[in-house]
């Protein structure tokens, strides 16, 4: 790109006022490629989250560099402006106090299990209500989520609750020992209403992010999907989704300790994930951004398979998907989508960068492949 039109791009980009949209429309006449990129640029809304301006430019740069360099411009202009998004977030990575999310989405569906058995509704209660068994107490605080009075069990028999999050609905729980747990969509979870002077234990299942309360008298340990996952004061993410096969441990801050039922075991350090798939344990490196981006109420695709996506979709939105061309299940998407837009506005804008269409028939979603 001359310096002449990327100082134009950079004004237009950057909102200068001196921007004169005349002279950048006589700059990029003869560059239709880079017309049709800002025409998907204009055209992106508020379906995701913009990068920082700087960063976005230097990214268009290079990829314009790239793509003049091999003489072709392939793809739609919306699928590069998004896949620079998405590029951006994960280029980013993740601040090392990782904000929990605190709106409840619809709590009218998240059960509450006593050990008593008794089923407490979320719906049937309002903030400031206060629960008690024996010993325990828990508040529905004003933001939707439950808060467990700390102390400890003195009580020789530990009390179990659980708290049963089904589809469509997300919820944040705060344990009797100050850990902070954040509960993703199809997910339940079992805990000791007040965590003895031992181990403090917790299982669960679906995807949990858990900030854990420093107590090096007492470690902490979540047991998912035949893996058991140690920490002190931590930040970790647990997944037993399988939507590739793989039970998931991932670390956002401090030191985990991962074993499986099999007995075998592996320390991780923060940007790492354990994988437990037929009945290996295996660590890597991932990008976090990407791992724990429904914290944030965001859905991220780095390339990700439409199969997988639907996946995602089908937890979030109670909904079924249905394959009408199976080659459709291997188109990959890459964006950075807000997590609470409606599903229709969602696909929406999956289909305006691959060759698939949806067709929306109540909760059940059949997928097209555009092409023959």
């Amino acid at each position: 790109m001359d310096e002449h039109l990327y100082q134009l791009f950079r004004a237009y980009l950057t909102g200068d006022p001196a921007f004169d949209p005349r002279e950048f429309a006589r700059a990029v006449n003869d560059r239709p490629a880079l017309a049709r990129f800002l025409e998907g640029l204009e055209g992106l809304g508020e379906g995701a989250v913009m990068p920082d301006r700087e960063r976005l430019i230097a990214a268009v740069t290079r990829a314009i560099r790239r793509r003049r360099r091999a003489r072709r411009w392939t793809g739609a202009a919306a699928a590069l402006v998004v896949g620079l998004c998405g590029w951006w977030l994960a280029e980013r990575g993740v601040a090392e106090d990782v904000p929990l999310a605190t709106t409840v989405v619809d709590s009218s569906r998240v059960r509450l299990v006593l050990s008593s058995g008794e089923v407490v509704s979320i719906a049937d209660l309002s903030p400031g209500s206060l629960l008690r068994e024996r010993d325990a107490e828990a508040t529905l605080e004003e933001d939707g989520s439950i808060a467990y009075a700390t102390g400890e069990e003195e009580e020789e028999e530990t009390m179990y609750h659980s708290l049963v999050v089904p589809r469509g609905n997300e919820f944040r729980l705060l344990l009797s020992d100050g850990t902070e747990v954040l509960l993703n969509s199809g997910t339940e979870i079992r805990y000791p209403a007040r965590f003895g002077k031992g181990t403090r234990e917790v299982s669960a299942s679906g995807e949990a992010f858990f900030r854990v309360a420093r107590d090096s008298a007492r470690p902490f340990v979540a047991h998912i999907d035949g893996m058991r996952v140690e920490a002190l004061g931590t930040s970790f993410s647990v997944n037993s989704y399988r939507d590739d096969g793989a039970a998931l441990a991932t670390l956002v801050e401090g030191t985990i300790r991962v074993t499986s039922d099999a007995g075998q075991a592996l320390l991780s350090r923060p940007g790492q994930q354990a994988r437990l798939q037929d009945d290996r344990l295996t660590v890597a490196n991932v990008d976090l951004t990407e791992a724990i981006a429904w914290i944030n109420g965001q859905f991220l695709y780095n390339n990700m398979p439409l199969e997988n996506i639907c996946k995602q979709l089908e937890r979030w939105y109670d909904a079924h998907f249905y394959f009408y061309t199976p080659s459709a299940r291997r188109h990959a998407f890459t964006g950075v989508i807000k997590r609470y837009h409606s599903l229709r506005e969602i696909l929406s804008y999956i289909e305006e960068t691959t060759d698939v269409r949806f067709e929306i028939n109540d909760r059940v979603v059949t997928v097209y492949s555009a092409k023959p």
